[in-house]
């Protein structure tokens, strides 16, 4: 069987997967804007130098090693079932890129030629497509040394969806929270 011709990258696959229940915050405010350098999970306040030198650990080429909760995530987002036999059985790969302020992120699926490219600005929001087409409304934040996304769905479904990246060494642990439902993915610098 031929694998379907994918015409976009969804953005939830550059996350990770995990079955559980997860807090997310609000609309508001993940895209209210705020020049506070104080960081909620560290508790540290950092100059914009020093931020982008935290977030500089994404800088490079990311392979997907393993995701669990997949199935899960799938349900909440209404995948048929042959979108969800194509993700489920591929490998995504992304990488990040950063000039001054402006940040460049490639989305793709190992074997498939085709890649998806998003370039935003911390804290700006950003035009991106989901899976089916539909256009969402992006933002990324720093946190830390984390990357916070929350990525809005106007379309035919509507939901919101939280991403929290964080990289220890050359392994990055992305967590995706769409309506309560977690799934995470560990990719490997590559």
């Amino acid at each position: 069987m031929a694998a379907p011709v994918v015409m976009l990258m969804p953005i939830w696959l550059w996350s990770g997967y995990i079955c559980e229940a997860f807090p997310s915050t609000t609309s508001a405010s993940i895209f209210s804007h705020s020049n506070s350098t104080q960081h909620s999970h560290t508790g540290l306040a950092t100059s914009a130098a020093g931020v982008m030198a935290l977030l500089d650990q994404f800088v490079g080429k990311w392979l997907e090693d393993k995701k669990e909760g997949f199935a899960c995530l799938a349900d909440a987002l209404g995948l048929s079932p042959e979108q969800r036999a194509f993700f489920e059985n591929s490998q995504s790969e992304l990488s990040y890129q950063r000039d001054g302020d402006t940040w460049t992120i490639q989305v793709g699926i190992v074997g498939v030629p085709q890649n998806t490219t998003f370039t935003f600005k911390l804290g700006e929001t950003y035009d991106s497509t989901n899976i089916d087409g539909s256009p969402l409304k992006s933002v990324i934040r720093q946190d830390g040394d984390r990357l916070v996304e929350r990525h809005e769905n106007n379309g035919q479904r509507t939901f919101v969806m939280d991403i929290v990246r964080e990289v220890t060494n050359d392994v990055m642990n992305a967590t995706t929270t769409i309506g309560g439902i977690s799934m995470q993915t560990i990719y490997r610098r590559s």
